[in-house]
């Protein structure tokens, strides 16, 4: 009983802290299934924050690309630190690659629509970190063929 009270908890808190990559994971069908692995695997942090960025963090080579880009983005927000660096690190700039607008992705999450398509020979590569103009820039690339 004291287990599935555990995990219920910090499924709740996963839901709540990372909320656009639980929704989305919620429409891919792997939500409740990757969370319980994923806590059955990692013991629980001291904190709700080191949870949720190492679960965040554990999405980085997951097959969807939109799902990796949507778990960095968050990560980066919640945690802009590397959660593995020394102490005092200072923050670091994350560099998160997309396959379509990942404004209108964020959107169509937040409003629960149809996410866009891929766009063929098209990257997005948004940047986020002190050292960018206004903390976060996106730029449109056309790929070679």
């Amino acid at each position: 009983m004291t287990q599935s009270v555990s995990l219920w908890w910090r499924r709740m808190q996963l839901e709540r802290r990372c909320r656009y990559t639980a929704r989305l994971m919620k429409r891919l069908g792997c939500f409740d299934d990757s969370v319980a692995a994923h806590l059955r695997e990692y013991p629980a942090p001291p904190s709700v924050d080191e949870m949720c960025a190492h679960f965040l963090s554990s999405l980085k080579n997951h097959r969807d690309p939109v799902l990796r880009a949507v778990s960095a983005l968050e990560l980066a927000c919640i945690w802009p630190v590397d959660p593995f660096a020394p102490f005092g690190a200072r923050p670091r700039t994350t560099t998160i690659y997309w396959d379509r607008n990942p404004n209108q992705v964020m959107d169509a999450l937040d409003r629960s629509a149809s996410l866009p398509d891929p766009e063929p020979r098209v990257r997005y590569v948004l940047r986020m970190g002190s050292d960018t103009p206004n903390g976060v820039t996106c730029v449109r690339q056309l790929l070679r063929a």
